[in-house]
Protein backbone atom coordinates (compact mmCIF):
# COMPACT_ATOMS: atom_id res chain seq x y z
CA UNK A 1 0.00 0.00 0.00
CA UNK A 2 2.83 2.43 0.84
CA UNK A 3 4.34 1.61 -2.50
CA UNK A 4 1.06 2.45 -4.26
CA UNK A 5 0.78 5.77 -2.43
CA UNK A 6 4.35 6.58 -3.28
CA UNK A 7 3.79 5.78 -6.97
CA UNK A 8 0.59 7.80 -7.00
CA UNK A 9 2.39 10.75 -5.44
CA UNK A 10 5.17 10.55 -8.05
CA UNK A 11 2.60 10.37 -10.84
CA UNK A 12 0.75 13.41 -9.51
CA UNK A 13 4.01 15.30 -9.17
CA UNK A 14 5.03 14.44 -12.74
CA UNK A 15 1.61 15.48 -14.09
CA UNK A 16 1.71 18.73 -12.11
CA UNK A 17 5.20 19.54 -13.36
CA UNK A 18 4.29 18.60 -16.93
CA UNK A 19 1.22 20.82 -16.94
CA UNK A 20 2.95 23.67 -15.11
CA UNK A 21 6.12 23.66 -17.26
CA UNK A 22 4.59 24.94 -20.51
CA UNK A 23 2.98 27.87 -18.68
CA UNK A 24 6.23 28.63 -16.92
CA UNK A 25 8.19 28.37 -20.15
CA UNK A 26 5.73 30.68 -21.89
CA UNK A 27 6.15 33.28 -19.12
CA UNK A 28 9.92 32.91 -19.34
CA UNK A 29 9.77 33.39 -23.08
CA UNK A 30 7.71 36.57 -22.74
CA UNK A 31 10.02 37.88 -20.04
CA UNK A 32 13.06 37.02 -22.17
CA UNK A 33 11.61 38.92 -25.18
CA UNK A 34 10.86 41.93 -22.95
CA UNK A 35 14.40 41.90 -21.56
CA UNK A 36 15.91 41.52 -25.03
CA UNK A 37 13.88 44.52 -26.17
CA UNK A 38 15.17 46.57 -23.22
CA UNK A 39 18.72 45.48 -23.98
CA UNK A 40 18.37 46.63 -27.60
CA UNK A 41 17.01 50.01 -26.43
CA UNK A 42 19.87 50.41 -23.98
CA UNK A 43 22.45 49.52 -26.63
CA UNK A 44 20.91 52.15 -28.90
CA UNK A 45 21.11 54.74 -26.12
CA UNK A 46 24.75 53.79 -25.47
CA UNK A 47 25.60 54.35 -29.16
CA UNK A 48 23.91 57.77 -29.07
CA UNK A 49 25.71 58.71 -25.86
CA UNK A 50 29.07 57.64 -27.30
CA UNK A 51 28.45 59.81 -30.36
CA UNK A 52 27.46 62.76 -28.14
CA UNK A 53 30.53 62.20 -25.99
CA UNK A 54 32.81 62.28 -29.02
CA UNK A 55 31.22 65.52 -30.21
CA UNK A 56 31.58 67.07 -26.76
CA UNK A 57 35.22 65.97 -26.56
CA UNK A 58 35.97 67.66 -29.89
CA UNK A 59 34.29 70.86 -28.72
CA UNK A 60 36.14 70.71 -25.40
CA UNK A 61 39.48 70.21 -27.17
CA UNK A 62 38.80 73.21 -29.41
CA UNK A 63 37.89 75.34 -26.39
CA UNK A 64 40.95 74.13 -24.50
CA UNK A 65 43.23 75.06 -27.41
CA UNK A 66 41.66 78.53 -27.61
CA UNK A 67 42.00 79.04 -23.85
CA UNK A 68 45.61 77.87 -23.89
CA UNK A 69 46.43 80.26 -26.72
CA UNK A 70 44.79 83.16 -24.90
CA UNK A 71 46.54 82.23 -21.65
CA UNK A 72 49.89 81.87 -23.40
CA UNK A 73 49.53 85.33 -24.92
CA UNK A 74 48.55 86.78 -21.54
CA UNK A 75 51.43 85.02 -19.78
CA UNK A 76 53.94 86.23 -22.36
CA UNK A 77 52.59 89.76 -22.08
CA UNK A 78 52.66 89.64 -18.29
CA UNK A 79 56.15 88.18 -18.38
CA UNK A 80 57.39 90.99 -20.63
CA UNK A 81 55.81 93.59 -18.35
CA UNK A 82 57.37 91.94 -15.31
CA UNK A 83 60.70 91.95 -17.11
CA UNK A 84 60.31 95.70 -17.75
CA UNK A 85 59.49 96.35 -14.14
CA UNK A 86 62.43 94.24 -12.99
CA UNK A 87 64.84 96.07 -15.27
CA UNK A 88 63.55 99.44 -14.07
CA UNK A 89 63.84 98.35 -10.44
CA UNK A 90 67.42 97.12 -11.00
CA UNK A 91 68.44 100.36 -12.72
CA UNK A 92 66.86 102.44 -9.97
CA UNK A 93 68.71 100.37 -7.36
CA UNK A 94 72.00 100.96 -9.22
CA UNK A 95 71.24 104.69 -9.41
CA UNK A 96 70.47 104.76 -5.66
CA UNK A 97 73.73 102.93 -4.98
CA UNK A 98 75.72 105.47 -6.99
CA UNK A 99 73.95 108.33 -5.20
CA UNK A 100 74.84 106.76 -1.84
CA UNK A 101 78.47 106.69 -2.94
CA UNK A 102 78.26 110.45 -3.55
CA UNK A 103 77.85 110.65 -7.32
CA UNK A 104 75.67 113.42 -8.73
CA UNK A 105 72.99 113.09 -11.42
CA UNK A 106 75.48 114.62 -13.89
CA UNK A 107 77.97 111.77 -13.44
CA UNK A 108 78.21 109.82 -16.77
CA UNK A 109 76.97 106.51 -15.29
CA UNK A 110 74.00 108.29 -13.72
CA UNK A 111 73.19 109.98 -17.03
CA UNK A 112 73.39 106.62 -18.87
CA UNK A 113 71.19 104.89 -16.28
CA UNK A 114 68.59 107.66 -16.54
CA UNK A 115 68.57 107.34 -20.35
CA UNK A 116 68.17 103.56 -20.12
CA UNK A 117 65.34 103.95 -17.63
CA UNK A 118 63.54 106.38 -19.95
CA UNK A 119 63.86 103.94 -22.86
CA UNK A 120 62.65 101.00 -20.78
CA UNK A 121 59.69 103.05 -19.53
CA UNK A 122 58.72 103.70 -23.19
CA UNK A 123 59.00 99.97 -23.95
CA UNK A 124 56.89 99.08 -20.91
CA UNK A 125 54.24 101.64 -21.86
CA UNK A 126 54.09 100.25 -25.40
CA UNK A 127 53.73 96.70 -24.05
CA UNK A 128 51.00 97.73 -21.63
CA UNK A 129 49.11 99.51 -24.42
CA UNK A 130 49.31 96.51 -26.75
CA UNK A 131 48.16 94.03 -24.12
CA UNK A 132 44.61 92.63 -24.66
CA UNK A 133 42.14 93.62 -21.98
Amino acid sequence: MLKQISLSFIAITVIAVATASPAYTQQDSMEQRRLESQIMELKSEIRELKASTLEMQKILEAVAVAVLQDNAAAIIGASELTNCETRLYDLQARKDQLRTLGFSDKYPDMVNISAMMTEIQRECSALAASEPR
